[in-house]
């Protein structure tokens, strides 16, 4: 009597089912299309409007100066220099001003958007279109594409540097190593993270490489078990010279004395001010604020000249001393300002949270 064996097959899921439809080429086109001129128009969109932050400030400064002719100076506390070579570029095509100065950053994040057109190979045409799709939607992408800061910089790098990656190990081809060379060369250029990613893709580079040797046929097998043990030793001696490494720093070897040396308690003792107003006034009333007894218990401050000024007026403070005047000093300062600002912000989230879920209850600090 014979056996037949019946294979019951699990029923797809919708997302299964969604991922495996094929799309034509025509359908890929005109959606890829869609979605580069949504990219653009969020990312181009009333770029001037909003003011600009801290780092802004900085970044768009120095390439303006760097714009005027006069000189750009590296410091890491902007990260990369690329980003300021091309701030000042966008300046000289379209003139200086808040918009051209975030113009590279939107650029970035529209190119982002079509570099998934090439992923492909990999992730397939439905799957690169949602990967596109979901950058594209991403608020934290559209925020940093909208932003003078070097994040939308290198997200393109980084796509850039593993679509060449990917494709060097399918062709062996040296054009995508050079590609490769290419969008390293601007990530160092961009900042620091350069360092994280490329040590992650050179730990992978070097267990590819140990594995491919391994696994290749050794015309004597001696060599290939004395490779396996120094490739052991390597990588054992490596982790263990890193976290002597880290430990020495960690417990202070290597640094000077002067370092190491305790704190004077005096000087450890932090100054103190007190900070006061005439309020609460009405909205748009002035309000007095005070800057007094204004204290530093550490006698090296006080005699190397350290004190302490205020102002709302941008009063000359260059003269401000322990011994003169300017231990209290109380001004007219406006509360329009601040109060425009907060009940903006407090209304827009007001409103969002109303478009998400209409009626919702809201709880607010103050108005």
């Amino acid at each position: 009597m014979a056996t037949v064996e019946a294979a019951v097959q699990k029923p797809e899921g919708w997302l299964e089912r969604l991922l495996g439809q094929g799309i034509s080429v025509r359908t890929e086109t005109i959606v890829y299309a869609a979605l580069l001129l949504a990219a653009a128009a969020t990312r181009f969109y009333d770029l001037e409007t909003r003011a600009m932050s801290h780092d802004e400030s900085l970044h768009t400064y120095y390439s303006w100066e760097l714009f005027k002719g006069r000189g750009f100076q590296h410091t890491p506390l902007m990260h990369g220099p690329l980003q300021f070579h091309l701030v000042a570029l966008s300046y000289f095509l379209f003139g200086d001003s808040d918009a051209s100065a975030r113009v590279p950053a939107a650029l970035s994040g529209v190119l982002a958007v079509g570099m998934l057109f090439f992923y492909r190979r990999w992730l397939g045409r439905t799957g690169a279109l949602v990967a596109a799709a979901l950058l594209l939607i991403s608020p934290y992408m559209l925020y940093y594409s909208r932003y003078v800061r070097n994040e939308m910089f290198v997200v393109l790098e980084v796509l850039l540097s593993y679509w060449a990656t990917f494709r060097y190990f399918e062709t062996r081809q040296p054009r995508w190593l050079a590609l490769m060379a290419f969008a390293w060369s601007l990530h160092s250029m961009s900042k620091e993270t350069y360092f994280i990613y490329a040590a992650q893709a050179l730990i992978f580079f070097g267990a590819y490489l140990a594995w491919q040797l391994f696994r290749r046929k050794w015309a004597n097998e001696t060599l290939r078990i004395l490779f396996l043990v120094g490739l052991v030793v390597t990588v054992f001696g490596s982790g263990m010279g890193m976290v002597s490494y880290f430990q020495g720093r960690a417990a202070g070897e290597g640094a000077s004395p002067e370092a190491l040396a305790p704190l004077d308690p005096e000087a450890a003792v932090a100054p103190t001010a007190v900070l006061g107003n005439n309020g609460p006034v009405n909205e748009g009333s002035p309000a007095t604020v005070s800057f007094s007894g204004q204290f530093d218990p550490s006698s090296d401050d006080t005699t190397a000249g350290f004190h302490y000024a205020f102002s709302c007026s941008n009063g000359d403070l260059s003269g401000a001393t322990y011994a003169g005047t300017w231990k209290h000093f109380a001004t007219d300062a406006a509360l329009n300002g601040s109060t425009v600002t907060n009940n903006a912000e407090l209304m827009a989230g007001l409103a969002l949270a109303q478009m998400v879920r209409p009626g919702a209850p809201i709880m607010v600090m103050d108005f």
